[in-house]
């Protein structure tokens, strides 16, 4: 009886311990996601997947008939409206398609290959994906080997244009950046941020000259990425200042969009808007094996000289990231 007694002790007390964690995390991922990377803490918790937690805490709850706290259903009630929150902050109906006088379409993608995948096989399927997408542009971050890009690439594509930036192997930072076009394409300058790198490519478009800023950050989940978004912002204002504006900023940023660094991207020259949200789809692009990922790392951003008509998201076995399809008219 005494044993009994123990067990019955031990169970409610693991069980309130688990439901009041549930309960807090809860908490904390929905204030740094409300609050921001305003201190290093803060910007931790914007890391939480948010969404998960919630559906654990409310399936926990359910499990329990609603007697996980001592107000009964308050930790669903928490987790829905949490989960709510989450939802709200990744998912939307898609904004209309921006129909205004253009000259020419385009059609650019963006994708994390996670340097190709781990064997020929994994490579080869990476690069059916790209072509599944049609696209007029493709940019790439932890792309391929250049060596093995530059040689299977032309052989689908004859004609397209390579241009890479990367610094091998060399240091404990590893990065390598590609864009593939239909038209001529070259890397002009790489700047280093304070957690990353930026490069600019000009693509010479017949229309006029399409300039595309790429960005890759540390994944460190320590660095803050508000300074170098910042940095990479600035840089865009001078750019505009030279008369040479940005047309598109993108890349893998390692950083959910609500950071604060963001408003100054968006804020900066003429104007950017991010482009998943003319998808209508769910924006989590990490990692792509959970059906609804957590995280929304990889972006689009584009400048107010091109209309966004369209955007999709695709996916692939052989790359933890989801790619982003984005349907362009050159105003």
């Amino acid at each position: 009886m005494c044993d009994y007694a123990h067990d019955r002790r031990v169970y409610a007390l693991l069980r309130a311990l688990l439901s009041y964690s549930l309960l807090v995390v809860l908490a904390l991922a929905t204030l740094g996601q409300l609050i921001r990377d305003r201190a290093t803490v803060l910007m931790l918790l914007m890391f939480i997947p948010l969404l998960p937690v919630a559906l654990v805490a409310l399936g926990w709850d359910v499990i329990l008939r609603g007697r996980a706290l001592h107000v009964r259903w308050l930790l669903s009630l928490a987790a829905v409206s949490c989960g709510a929150l989450a939802c709200s902050w990744l998912w939307r109906p898609a904004l209309p398609a921006e129909l205004g006088p253009a000259q020419a379409r385009l059609r650019v993608v963006q994708w994390n290959a996670m340097w190709g995948g781990r064997n020929r096989q994994a490579f080869t399927r990476i690069l059916d994906r790209i072509d599944e997408q049609r696209s007029d542009i493709v940019c790439l971050s932890e792309a391929p080997d250049p060596v093995r890009l530059e040689r299977a690439w032309p052989k689908r594509h004859p004609g397209w244009h390579i241009a890479l930036s990367s610094n091998g192997t060399r240091g404990s930072y590893w990065y390598n950046l590609a864009v593939l076009s239909r038209y001529p394409v070259a890397l002009r300058e790489v700047w280093k941020l304070a957690r990353g790198r930026v490069a600019l490519f000009e693509v010479e478009h017949p229309v006029r000259t399409l300039r595309i800023l790429m960005v890759d950050l540390l994944s460190s989940p320590l660095s803050p990425r508000t300074p170098s978004i910042r940095q990479a912002a600035k840089l865009i204002e001078e750019r505009a200042q030279a008369g040479a504006p940005i047309d598109l900023v993108l890349g893998d940023f390692n950083t959910p969009a609500r950071l604060l660094g963001f408003d100054a991207l968006q804020a900066a020259a003429e104007g950017y808007r991010k482009a998943s949200l003319w998808s209508g789809q769910w924006r989590g692009t990490w990692p792509s094996f959970v059906p609804l990922s957590p995280l929304d790392i990889d972006h689009v951003w584009v400048s107010t000289r091109l209309n966004i008509r369209n955007a999709t998201f695709f996916s692939s076995l052989h790359t933890d990231h989801r790619g982003q399809r984005v349907d362009l008219s050159l105003r």
